[in-house]
């Protein structure tokens, strides 16, 4: 039977002791540097947020900012209006065309599109030479009108009676004249000292005289008579003629200047100066700016 004896090892004296060491000691140290670089970087943390104290970097910043001046401001309450710019088109419901209402001559245009105008505003004037001379002419015939309807009113002046009765005596003589002449001339064809056409001649210068005569009575009597109601009524009826001619020369001279019939905005201007209008022609169009659509 074999018995198992123990090998025993034997430190010989000339070895060194062993520099190792045991494992767990090395394990320590491991966790103290550990914990102090978790120290470490807790610690600077720390300062970094640490409340009521700033890092150096933004302390020197705020020393170096300066401060900015508060004001104040009351504050009321009311209705905000906010602007926005939109895209799109206006139109108006309402709008009126202005035309000329006599024939001329565009002289000068006194709006342009998007001005505002009144009514009875002047927006175009027409070259009024015309008109100027049409009044003229007007108010000459009234003047003319109206001297007659005087006359006939007063009456036949005793001045012109007697003109007209020296008028007469004149055309009497002139006739008894020529009615001697006739005689003479008659006499002398039958002699044979003349011929027929100088008879002729005689009897036609005798019936002029007749004629003349018979014109210078008639209008004696007339002056003697004085004018009948018929006459006066008659020429009062030119006056009111004259009258009126004279009204509408000064309305066609008041139209040279065309207005706006309401208050609006010039959407468009039809004509320009030097243009040549007539009756009815359009001069602008107006549109009302209280009625707008947008859309």
């Amino acid at each position: 039977m074999n018995t198992f004896e123990p090998e025993v090892t034997k430190e010989s004296p000339e070895s060194e002791p062993s520099l190792s060491q045991p494992p767990h000691h090395q394990n320590s140290w491991r966790w103290i540097l550990v914990f102090m670089a978790i120290a470490a970087i807790g610690g600077t943390l720390w300062q970094i947020l640490k409340p009521g104290v700033n890092p150096p970097q933004a302390a020197v910043a705020q020393q170096k900012t300066t401060p900015r001046p508060i004001s104040t401001t009351n504050l009321a309450t009311g209705n905000a209006t906010r602007e926005v710019e939109l895209l799109g088109q206006v139109e108006s419901r309402q709008q009126a065309n202005i035309r000329s209402r006599i024939d001329g001559l565009v002289e000068e245009i006194l709006v342009e599109p998007g001005d505002r105008v009144s009514q009875g505003m002047t927006i175009a004037i027409l070259d009024n030479a015309d008109g100027e001379v049409a009044l003229s002419q007007a108010k000459a015939r009234l003047a003319q009108a109206q001297s007659n309807l005087a006359r006939l009113e007063v009456g036949t002046r005793p001045e012109i009676i007697t003109q007209r009765q020296a008028v007469l005596s004149s055309a009497r003589a002139r006739e008894r004249e020529a009615r001697d002449n006739l005689e003479r001339t008659s006499d002398l064809v039958a002699q044979g000292a003349q011929s027929q056409r100088s008879l002729i001649e005689a009897r036609s210068a005798v019936d002029d005289s007749r004629g003349n005569t018979l014109e210078s009575e008639a209008s004696l009597q007339e002056a003697i008579a004085g004018p009948i109601r018929e006459e006066i009524e008659a020429q009062r009826a030119n006056v009111a003629a004259a009258e009126a001619a004279v009204n509408r020369a000064e309305i066609d001279l008041q139209r040279t200047q065309i207005q706006a019939i309401a208050d609006g905005v010039v959407q468009q201007r039809h004509v320009s100066a030097g243009d040549y209008v007539e009756s009815a022609d359009e001069i602008a169009t107006l549109v009302a700016s209280d009625s707008l659509d947008v859309f």
